[in-house]
């Protein structure tokens, strides 16, 4: 079973043990990302949905969108930290909800991206985006049978 989802309180739990003055460097499985990109938005969304095997559900979501900057210096851990900080007292929904990424490459395509904090020395700090793949949450549940998913012997889903 794939692990839960990082939320921004534990993000700055784990920045907390960070150097201040460190550079905050996000990552892909492309390399990292070039400094100068800027935090354009924290959102939190709330999201009601009905799955391929009819079940409804409700969360909210947490959602850190990037610029892309293309040139100059990374974020210092502080000043990343200070983004959080302020944007968890502005909007306290944000503060145990899953996290995830958004950003774009040169500031197209934008993809959504799975967010973990790498084990680093103290003169730097990595937040890995992971990419994401669609998943029939009924199959992944095991609540639709086999039935469901990809691997079905029809080949169909639950609906």
């Amino acid at each position: 079973m794939k692990a839960l989802p990082m939320s921004l309180e534990n993000l700055l739990t784990l920045l907390g043990e960070k150097s201040s003055a460190a550079p905050l460097i996000f990552s892909t499985k492309d390399g990292d990302i070039g400094g100068g990109y800027h935090v354009t938005e924290l959102k939190s969304a709330k999201i009601t949905s009905i799955d391929c095997g009819g079940n409804v559900a409700d969360w909210t979501e947490a959602t850190l969108q990037l610029l892309d900057g293309g040139d100059g210096t990374h974020m210092t851990v502080s000043k990343f930290s200070a983004i959080l900080s302020h944007s968890l007292k502005t909007i306290p929904a944000l503060k145990d909800a899953p996290l995830y990424a958004e950003y774009a490459p040169q500031n197209t395509q934008l993809s959504r991206y799975d967010v973990s904090l790498q084990q680093t020395d103290n003169s730097m700090a990595e937040i890995r985006l992971t990419d994401m793949q669609a998943l029939c949450k009924p199959a992944q549940n095991q609540s639709c049978g086999p039935k469901c998913g990809p691997t079905a012997p029809q080949k169909r889903a639950c609906c």
